[in-house]
């Protein structure tokens, strides 16, 4: 323990030897363009033009691809409703009853995840934490028809974004 006291005892009676004298020097005369700008500084304002600008084009761009993309959206517009068809014979002499509509039935349905990405922490009603879960899925259905034995696959994308509600201490 003695040995470790001594050497305690030593570092405390060590000091930094001063820099040289041309350093000083050295240090003024590299910095010395730098140095004038600093003085021309604005009280308040942070970093330089060219970092402001590199971030102003890349934002102002995503504001009008933003601007233009809401623009092109499509209006509202009322879907007119269904009409009744009627089938005529090959003369078009007189119209024929439909044959009667295909009888489908659902003989498989299947659910895929595709991706599933955790987005952080979120605070419902701004003091209780939650972490935010989005999952992709494709969802894929099919139905057969038993009369001609045809079938129809539909296969949809699906997304759910859950919210779980995490235990604070």
């Amino acid at each position: 323990m003695k040995e470790f006291e001594d050497i305690e005892q030593e570092l405390r009676k060590l000091r930094p030897v001063p820099p040289a004298e041309g350093l000083q020097v050295r240090i003024e005369k590299s910095l010395g363009a730098d140095a004038d700008k600093d003085t021309n500084k604005q009280p308040g304002r942070i970093g330089s033009p060219v970092i402001t600008l590199r971030w102003a084009i890349p934002l102002g761009l995503a504001a009008a691809l933003a601007i233009a993309a809401f623009v092109s959206l499509p209006k509202n517009t009322p879907v007119a409703e269904p009409k009744e068809t009627t089938v005529l014979n090959r003369d078009h002499s007189a119209p024929v009853e439909p044959s009667a509509p295909a009888r489908f039935v659902p003989v498989k349905a299947r659910h895929v995840l595709m991706n599933a990405q955790e987005e952080g922490i979120f605070y419902i009603d701004d003091h209780i934490p939650a972490r935010r879960m989005r999952y992709r899925f494709v969802d894929s259905y099919t139905w057969e028809n038993s009369s001609d034995g045809s079938s129809l696959r539909v296969a949809l994308p699906r997304e759910e974004v859950l919210l779980i509600r995490l235990d604070t201490y």
